[in-house]
């Protein structure tokens, strides 16, 4: 028989036979303004109700998991037990445990991941919950929550007032392991409706921390797969009242170093970071695997988790493209690296001391002595002639003093362990797998063609192997991808793949997409601009490098900045140009590696002030795939300061290529009116 019960919005659903047991979970965690479904924190409460155990039969419940945790060994976890009732049911909350009031070496905090509840009786057997659960790391810490940036080794500074932000504790360390230094992978898409230009979902960020960065990362705002939603922190659903609103509640975001050779006059070149051409933007899907950091720095509301660097993505282009033959594609752009970048420079040895013999988790406090965590959270290190030149400088920049006085021995550098990693991590430590969707299959098709791109940063000898999976005998859905790094070497793998079936044709409609113009409205200067033509990435400054050097009033027109968008009759055209204007802190990215954070903090604030690079927001082109698209289009940039009035425009030229006639799009589809940030 079929039993069920309503879990907020979602029906679990179980199949049990007649005189058999059976069980359910409902509930979840309440984060931001919503309750999330089978989604649970430590200290959380699940109700799990059973049916069809025998008459006051204990049943002892527990997790089992992870379930999709590379290397990562699946291990039961005890939720408590139920005693069932007379006619052979039971509803009982349970606790997720966090500590146990265990401290050391001994603590077991159960690792967060996708988990099956199971239930064992000592009569009726064994059942398995039909539904799985997330279980997610407490990261916020109002309500009481758990500070786990603050146990895993986040610090705050003691820079005064508008100059907290930038307090050298706060990144050092910065990019903490949520749980070890395993690579976490998620499913995800990049998701999220930006009507304008300003603060897009898939971008490259405009502020970054010269501290620990050579060049400024391109961010994406990834909503995962519903049983990757485990890796997204509770602060992630909450907005820190100290940032601009671009955080997306209940999302994670990817970052990664946008390709360079060690600066931001690098960009392009180099081995550091993600190239343009594996850029993901909005709407594309992706499979990533890298470090899963707690994003220290966010003591308001407590750090959101990240995935910071990737080491491998996996961009699924959202509109198709044409093979070499002309035929619909289905692209992915693969990117396998271990340059970090920045991010890449932490502290490795305290994944080693938190450890906990493997298990991961662990916390400062489970492994220091009282004296050596004060050591390391104490304000510093900065010795003290430099802290009465520091007094000095911060009384000059804001008119206040230090809350307290900085020391010479603090944070991660106090101890062996502290030493940062190389900024190249070895990524030849597993095999990499996952699935591609192909194209719906036409008429008549029988099997899947595969072309094979190689990019420029190609440099390993690792080959793919491309399968296609069948389910029940029919044509496969999903192309499995599979790279055996595991004991090869550590070169880049940097290749496109376009999937495409044997009887496919042209995608339905061909737009070509020409940037003319770019014209500066206000604050000229240094410009560092990038253009997203429906996936198709390009560091528009490289292409015109005019704009390092732009002027009121000028008029920039890149050459070569043409591009061909193939489409369904679902998917729209669109263009995106974005970008900052460098102020003196661009500068200082990749000159301040190997010195303390004081000392570079001191040099960046002596160098630059508490001044940052000016977001010159994004000019978005949105529009229906009509052959009445076509035309000439000017659009303004928007920006989170300046919405409708951006620092340039973008002069446009759309033509309509190939596809269904002007006459057949009114018969069945309308006019749509097109999406413009601002005109």
């Amino acid at each position: 028989m079929l039993r069920g019960w309503a879990v907020g919005s979602v029906l679990v659903l179980i199949q049990v036979a007649w005189g058999g047991p059976g069980i359910a979970v409902s509930g979840g965690i309440q984060a931001g303004a919503n309750t999330v479904p089978l989604l649970f924190t430590w200290s959380s409460s699940i109700t799990v109700q059973g049916s069809g155990w025998t008459s006051g039969e204990p049943v002892a419940i527990s997790l089992e998991g992870p379930l999709n945790s590379p290397g990562v060994p699946v291990s039961a976890i005890g939720l408590g037990s139920a005693i069932a009732g007379n006619l052979g049911t039971f509803s009982t909350p349970l606790i997720v445990p966090y500590d146990q009031a265990i401290t050391g070496p001994k603590a077991r905090i159960p690792r967060p991941g996708y988990y099956r509840v199971r239930a064992t009786g000592t009569v009726s057997g064994t059942a398995i919950a039909s539904n799985n659960i997330n279980l997610c790391p407490a990261t916020y810490t109002g309500a009481g929550g758990i500070d786990w940036s603050r146990e895993r080794g986040s610090r705050d500074g003691i820079l005064p007032g508008a100059l907290r932000a930038y307090s050298p504790e706060r990144s050092d360390p910065e990019w903490i392991s949520v749980w070890d230094n395993r690579p976490a992978q998620i499913y995800g898409t990049v998701g999220g409706v930006t009507p304008t230009g300003a603060n897009q979902v898939a971008h490259i960020s405009f502020e970054d921390d010269p501290l620990a960065h050579y060049a400024h990362d391109v961010n994406a705002i990834l909503q995962p797969d519903p049983q990757y939603l485990w890796t997204v922190g509770t602060a992630n659903y909450y907005q820190n009242p100290n940032e601009d609103g671009t955080d997306r509640p209940g999302r994670i975001e990817l970052e990664w170093e946008s390709l360079n050779g060690g600066n931001t006059k690098t960009y392009g070149t180099g081995q550091i970071g993600l190239p343009v051409w594996a850029t993901p933007g909005t709407g594309d899907r992706v499979y990533v695997v890298g470090r899963w950091v707690l994003d220290a720095g966010h003591p308001e509301i407590g750090d959101r988790t990240e995935i910071h660097p990737a080491r491998l993505i996996a961009v699924m282009r959202q509109r198709p493209t044409v093979s070499a033959g002309g035929a619909t594609s289905a692209q992915v752009d693969i990117y396998v690296s271990g340059h970090g970048g920045g991010a890449n420079q932490y502290p490795s040895g305290m994944d080693d001391l938190l450890g906990q013999g493997g298990y991961g988790g662990g916390r400062l406090r489970d492994v220091l002595n009282a004296s050596d965590q004060s050591v390391y959270y104490r304000p510093g290190p900065l010795g003290f002639p430099d802290a009465t030149a520091l007094e000095v400088l911060v009384l000059t920049l804001v008119g206040e003093t230090l809350s307290s006085t900085p020391y010479p021995s603090a944070g991660p550098s106090a101890f062996s362990w502290g030493a940062p990693a190389p900024e190249q991590q070895p990524i030849n430590d597993m095999d990499y797998d996952f699935d591609v969707p192909l194209p719906p299959p036409p008429d008549g098709a029988t099997s899947v063609k595969v072309e094979v791109i190689t990019q420029a940063q190609h440099t390993t000898a690792v080959a793919e192997t491309v399968t296609f999976p069948k389910a029940g005998g029919s044509l496969p859905a999903v192309a499995h991808v599979h790279l055996p790094y595991n004991g090869a070497d550590n070169g880049i793998y940097a290749r496109t793949l376009k999937f495409s079936w044997n009887t496919a044709s042209m995608p339905e409609y061909h737009f070509r997409v020409r940037l003319d113009r770019i014209r500066v409205n206000s604050n000229p200067g240094e410009w560092h601009l990038w253009s997203d033509a429906g996936g198709q990435w390009t560091n528009l400054s490289n292409l015109a490098p005019s704009l390092l050097q732009t002027t009121q009033n000028g008029i920039i027109a890149p050459p070569g900045a043409q591009f061909d968008l193939y489409l369904r009759g679902t998917d729209t055209i669109r263009f995106l140009v974005q970008g900052y204007r460098a102020q003196c802190i661009d500068h200082e990215f990749g000159a301040l590696f190997g010195m303390s954070s004081y000392s570079a903090g001191i040099k960046l604030l002596t160098d630059c002030g508490p001044v940052n690079n000016d977001d010159l927001g994004g000019a978005l082109l949105e529009l229906p795939a009509l052959p009445s698209s076509q035309g000439s289009y000017t659009v303004m940039a928007d920006s989170t300061d300046r919405p409708g009035g951006g620092s340039f425009q973008v002069d446009l030229t759309v033509d309509f290529v190939s596809g269904p006639s002007a006459s057949a799009e009114c018969q069945g589809r309308g006019l749509l009116a097109p999406v413009i940030s601002a005109a």
